[in-house]
């Protein structure tokens, strides 16, 4: 694997969702990860819970934990979509050196304990969207396309003529 590294997720999501747009997020999220080339290796969903203050007029939240191993662009690409979000109300996203790496076999086992929570599969046009949302964010990061010289004026503008002044008229 290219350099994945440990990752926690805590996202908050909005808790008048109704369950259908829920697990719509919650797919939508997961798209996210995965086509950022990364594993979820753990999904706890903590449910709704009461917020410690306000936010965004809501007082209870969706709290949902991932585990998550992700390459290097990945983090930048799933907070730009946190974001923007509407559904998402608070999140964030740790990388977790402290924690000893894991085994291939201890890799495997968990990305396949997390796709058998139950869970719907995303719709395909979540996932095209993450897609297409990875392709724009890696070419933003690419950096801008060549960019031509600025034309420099044939002529430099002429300086503003003087303004007569009450001395000047009386010599």
């Amino acid at each position: 694997m290219n350099e994945l590294r440990r990752y926690e997720l805590y996202v908050v999501l909005r808790a008048d969702l109704e369950d259908e747009e829920l697990e719509t997020a919650i797919a939508r999220l997961n798209a996210f990860i995965t086509s950022a080339k990364g594993l979820i290796l753990e999904i706890e969903r903590r449910g709704r819970r009461r917020l410690a203050y306000p936010i965004k007029h809501q007082l209870e939240g969706y709290d949902i934990l991932y585990d998550l191993l992700l390459p290097p662009p990945g983090p930048a690409f799933i907070e730009n979509q946190l974001r923007l979000s509407e559904q998402v109300l608070r999140y964030l996203l740790v990388r977790r050196d402290d924690l000893p790496p894991l085994t291939e076999e201890e890799i495997e086992r968990r990305v396949a304990a997390a796709q058998a929570q139950p869970a719907e599969a995303p719709a395909e046009e979540i996932v095209a969207e993450a897609e297409a949302d990875v392709e724009s964010v890696a070419a933003e990061e690419a950096g801008p396309a060549e960019v031509a010289p600025a034309e420099t004026p044939a002529e430099e503008p002429a300086a503003p003529e003087a303004v007569p002044t009450a001395e000047s008229k009386e010599e």
